[in-house]
């Protein structure tokens, strides 16, 4: 996104954090989601293979893998 930059807020963040991203997303894809976790103090990043922006409706274990996420804090 023109003129939109995050980094420089993330340091404030001082919870743990899921980065799920996806490799193939045109619009925000790999290399944006590991700056945004490698800013982050406590965090944890997964990224799936062969899907897209929309991968929170096509990956089958998009939701138990944030399920997992919040059972584990």
């Amino acid at each position: 996104m023109n003129g939109f930059d995050i980094i420089k807020d993330l340091k404030e963040i001082n919870y743990p954090v899921l980065v799920i991203g996806a490799k193939d997303d045109k619009i925000f894809g790999e290399t944006e989601a590991a700056e945004i976790a490698e800013h982050l103090k406590s965090k944890e990043l997964f990224m799936y293979d062969g899907y897209g922006h929309a991968v929170y409706d096509f990956a089958p274990d998009y939701k138990e893998r944030i399920l997992n996420f919040f059972s584990l804090k």
